[in-house]
């Protein structure tokens, strides 16, 4: 159910002046990322998961292999006249993604909203947790569609995506998946096998000399 916009400047209240401690960023996997939504999707291995209708299941999504959970800082707030979903609360304003098994690429459209839910351009910082680290990235976003994605070539556990301070963070499609696995090293019989035969054709070779 959506939250009234005199519920939501209230609840803003409440937090105003609280101050968060953020982790100082350290990656140890190989992170790429993306701002256009058709390169990232080309990036992918067929069968990712993309849901363009936030509203739907929140807080649990799940398709195509692929699930993560969602949570809003303060509870969600449905954007007037969208399927996006944004924050109860700001200073700051949050959304955490937490993922299921296998998911190495994350991405979608986020944007700013003030108190009314109108679209304001923001600067947004997005903190992407795996096993080894902490990866983190700051974009500024300029429309509904301004598009941030990222690939790790190690699987993510979980994903903030934040404004600090100002404005509202909203998340329209979001879209997890992996990607192609790379192709494997020759076989070993079939190095034995390549060895042997280069043997054989240097005997033959030096024979032939004689």
């Amino acid at each position: 159910m959506a939250i009234s916009l005199a519920s939501r400047c209230v609840a803003t209240a409440i937090i105003a002046g609280s101050l968060v401690v953020g982790l100082a960023p350290s990656s140890q996997a190989a992170i790429t990322n993306y701002t256009s939504k058709a390169d990232f999707e080309a990036a992918l291995a067929p069968g990712y998961f993309s849901e363009p209708n936030m509203i739907s299941n929140y807080p649990n999504y799940a398709g195509s292999g692929f699930s993560y959970s969602l949570a809003a800082s303060g509870g969600k707030y449905v954007v007037p006249f969208s399927n996006d979903i944004s924050t109860l609360l700001r200073n700051p304003s949050y959304l955490d993604f937490t993922f299921g098994s296998g998911i190495k690429a994350f991405g979608g459209y986020f944007y700013g909203t003030n108190a009314s839910g109108i679209m304001q351009p923001a600067t947004i910082d997005f903190s992407l947790l795996f096993p080894s680290g902490i990866f983190a990235y700051t974009g500024n976003s300029t429309s509904k569609t301004s598009f941030f994605g990222f690939i790790s070539d190690e699987a993510l556990t979980s994903a903030s995506v934040s404004i600090p301070t100002g404005e509202y963070v909203t998340a329209g499609t979001v879209i997890v998946g992996t990607t192609p696995p790379v192709p494997g090293a020759l076989p070993v019989v079939g190095i034995s096998a390549a060895f042997g035969w280069s043997r054989r054709l240097r005997q033959r070779l030096s024979a032939a000399r004689k």
